[in-house]
């Protein structure tokens, strides 16, 4: 598949390629950044190799490889994954109930939308939104080559 058919709405800024992706049906945006983000600065020319930037239409490809991989069911997984981490995450210091925990894991599980997609030469991140429960923030899920979760965070939207 080509870039232009795999990426609707091409639109470079930055030298990161944007545009609109398919995943499981479904429109969303995505981002294809070739650069290595990884400079740490600290002079080890060891890494330099590692460090170099790739093309963009390679990232796209790897993209490509990545959204046939993310079945629904390997999206339920991630779901899962994401609505647990920060359900525990937000309740971890708290004297709040059982029931009412998992009440608050159910809803989010339900809530978390797909609404960007973010690719690099280091990772894939998904980012989640779940409006009703998280006003104006955005959920991140960093994958690893194997689809599982590796790192999550939520930030402010924007």
């Amino acid at each position: 598949m080509s870039r232009s058919s795999f990426v609707e709405n091409p639109m470079v800024v930055d030298d990161v390629l944007h545009g609109t992706i398919i995943v499981l049906g479904q429109a969303i945006e995505a981002s294809f950044d070739p650069s290595n983000d990884d400079d740490d600065d600290d002079d080890d020319d060891e890494d330099d190799a590692a460090d170099t930037d790739v093309d963009t239409d390679t990232v796209v490809q790897w993209a490509e490889a990545v959204v046939a991989r993310l079945t629904a069911d390997a999206l339920a997984t991630i779901v899962e994954h994401v609505a647990n981490e920060v359900t525990d995450a937000a309740f971890s210091q708290s004297d709040v109930d059982a029931d009412h925990v998992a009440e608050a894991l159910e809803a989010l599980r339900v809530a978390l939308q797909l609404v960007r997609m973010d690719f690099w030469p280091e990772g894939t991140m998904l980012v989640f939104v779940a409006p009703a429960i998280f006003v104006g923030q955005e959920i991140f899920a960093q994958l690893d080559e194997d689809l599982a979760v590796v790192d999550i965070a939520v930030h402010d939207d924007g």
